[in-house]
């Protein structure tokens, strides 16, 4: 990656980052607790401000459980 800050992940590049599987991501996508864009019928990308939301909220739910 380049000094730029990525503005769109995909969900394999999320699945990396995240530790988990491309399904998982799925999964979180279609619940509606990681909110993506659709390009097209099979090409969904995911914002880099719903990653940061989904990071700050899942941080926050964590900590409540604790």
């Amino acid at each position: 990656m380049t000094t730029q800050q990525k503005e769109v992940f995909t969900t394999s590049e999320l699945a990396e980052m995240f530790s988990v599987t491309p399904r998982t991501i799925s999964r979180w996508r279609k619940s509606g607790r990681l909110p993506a864009m659709r390009l097209a019928r099979s090409i969904v990308r995911f914002g880099r401000e719903a990653v940061e939301q989904f990071i700050r909220q899942e941080t926050e739910r964590t900590t409540a459980q604790q």
